[in-house]
């Protein structure tokens, strides 16, 4: 069950979202950059146990990068996706944690989001136009 909220201009192109994430059940948190609607954007964030990738959405999900990362249900962190020309990087507690390169999408919305069936706490979020 994919879910998604965007906020933001769709003319903002370099750009960051961070936000503090507790993830509670399941196995998919995620921040979107640069998305063009419900359908086209960019994901990053928890993929799986002791995972993290980042995603480009463009009518289907194709993975651009994964990495490990142990992560755990309950534990706080704060996360930060963010998207620099073609340059897309994820970051938890300060650590960047994942890069790739991609330019399908020059600029969009951003927000957050789940691939899979899961639940989680976002609060205190920030944007930022790079």
């Amino acid at each position: 069950v994919k879910a998604a909220s965007y906020t933001g201009g769709f003319g903002v192109a370099d750009q960051k979202i961070s936000v503090n994430l507790t993830p509670l059940a399941g196995d998919c948190h995620m921040l979107i950059v640069r998305a063009r609607g419900a359908q086209q954007g960019y994901w990053g964030g928890f993929d799986g146990q002791g995972k993290v990738a980042i995603y480009r959405q463009d009518f289907g999900f194709r993975k651009l990068a994964e990495a490990e990362f142990d992560w755990k249900s309950g534990e706080s962190v704060r996360m930060s996706l963010a998207a620099m020309k073609d340059r897309l990087s994820l970051w938890i507690d300060g650590e960047n944690v994942l890069e790739t390169k991609d330019a399908a999408f020059k600029s969009g919305l951003v927000g957050c989001g789940s691939l899979r069936a899961s639940r989680a706490l976002y609060g205190l979020f920030s944007v930022e136009e790079l």
